[in-house]
């Protein structure tokens, strides 16, 4: 199949994931803190009951993936396969964005419980059934390393961005107007960005319906069969829990171990440290990713984002402004987080065209949704084991523990993933041999 890789596509694809990367930083980052923040603010729930709301959450993200992807690849319409799904999936994704922050009750309830667990299982369905769709075109749209790798970037890009205005909206806009009117404002730009792309992007079908169609169970054989492929699924799981937890955590690391409780409590050598070293580091991995290759720059990104995470665990022991230490050690992940997030889409669109060459199959949403299982429940272990530290070990001034200890574990993950990664080099080469 010719690519379809052209300007257009390059700006109009990547688009959607401002919208989803900003509300999902939104409430990753701030649901938890929200229904349970640090002593002095408004309580609705207990940090188990909103970690557990999480947690459930996630795993009907995760289990909704496998579904949306195999009714995704089978779609026929004038629309395509794709665009429908995020067509219907756009509006219960922006109104459960905003509901989540309305809990019912202004006080402890186990009401707030089943509100918050409707709308963030809402919310996760609904960005399932806009991204495993979505990210399915991308090998349709880019052929060869060097498209993917691009178009995979923008991707990382528009995502980041999204993800920056999601945390600065939130970060000081809610302590003026609240949570719920920042995500009311927030709304159409995120409608804009999710709706106007999946108009745009052309989604080809000719030729579809002389393509077989294996059914469920030979589909996901075909997945536990291939080695490769399963060892990039257990890499990604360890990844992305470490990185969720991370952006779990900022909110009380920045209160509790950073002592940031307005923005006039930053210094501005910190500020400057993290603009100037974010910047810095994301430049300097991208060049690296394309001067030498997708494997070395996830290598080398998955041994300095652990190292830095684990460093994490004991900023404000050493005798220094921890505030200059937090912003060090966060500035030099920055750039190697935006490898790790990145670079999955493209390997996964390098995978669905091997089996294409290799199998005559287009199941590209198949892999997507089976990477995207592994991601979303190791996610949702992640927001338990977060929850878990955060609670028994303590997220209070008195006893920062919890936060420390999750940090660590991040770290460790990361590491854990940087050896398992040699293992699938490794593994791929064996198999390109044979």
């Amino acid at each position: 199949m010719p690519s379809s890789f052209t300007q257009k596509v390059e700006f109009w694809y990547p688009l959607i994931m401002v919208g989803l990367g900003l509300c999902h930083q939104v409430i990753t980052q701030w649901a938890i803190f929200y229904y349970a923040p640090p002593p002095g603010g408004q309580v609705f729930l207990l940090v188990g009951q909103i970690g557990a709301a999480m947690v459930i959450g996630r795993i009907v993200d995760a289990l909704s993936d496998p579904l949306i992807a195999y009714y995704s690849d089978r779609a026929r319409s004038s629309l395509g396969r794709r665009k429908p799904f995020i067509i219907i999936g756009a509006p219960f994704f922006l109104l459960s964005f905003v509901l989540l922050w309305m809990p019912p009750v202004q006080v402890l309830s186990s009401l707030n419980f089943l509100w918050a667990l409707t709308f963030l299982a809402i919310f996760f369905f609904s960005y399932s059934l806009i991204a495993v769709p979505y990210l399915a075109l991308l090998p349709e749209l880019a052929r060869g390393e060097k498209e993917r790798v691009k178009l995979s970037a923008y991707q990382g890009i528009a995502y980041g961005v999204g993800g920056g205005l999601g945390f600065l909206a939130s970060t000081f806009l809610a302590p003026v107007m609240g949570m719920f009117r920042v995500s009311l404002y927030l709304t159409p730009l995120v409608a804009l960005t999710i709706l106007w792309p999946a108009f745009k992007v052309e989604n080809k079908t000719e030729g579809l319906s002389q393509i077989p169609s294996p059914g469920w169970i030979s589909q996901w054989r075909s997945v536990g069969e291939d080695r490769v492929l399963m060892m990039w699924m257990g890499i990604q799981g360890l990844c992305r829990a470490a990185v969720i937890m991370l952006v779990m955590l900022l909110p009380y690391l920045a209160t509790v171990i950073f002592r940031i409780s307005t923005f006039e409590d930053v210094s501005l050598a910190a500020l400057v440290i993290i603009i100037a070293g974010s910047i810095g580091s994301g430049i300097f991995f991208y060049r690296f990713l394309l001067r030498e290759g997708v494997d070395r720059a996830y290598q080398s990104s998955l041994f300095i984002s652990g190292i830095a995470l684990a460093m994490l665990s004991v900023t404000g022991f050493i005798p220094w402004n921890p505030q200059i230490q937090g912003a060090i050690l966060i500035s030099l992940v920055v750039g190697p987080i935006a490898i790790i997030m990145l670079l999955p889409n493209a390997v996964i669109a390098g995978m669905a065209e091997r089996r294409q060459l290799l199998k005559g199959d287009r199941q590209e949403g198949l892999l997507y949704a089976a990477q995207g299982l592994v991601i979303k429940l190791s996610i949702a272990g992640a927001s338990a084991l977060l929850s878990l530290c955060l609670h028994f070990g303590g997220a209070t001034f008195q006893a920062p523990a919890g936060i420390y200890l999750s940090s660590l574990l991040a770290g460790i993950m990361l590491i854990f993933a940087f050896f398992l990664f040699l293992r699938y080099l490794a593994l791929k080469k064996t198999s390109s041999a044979n």
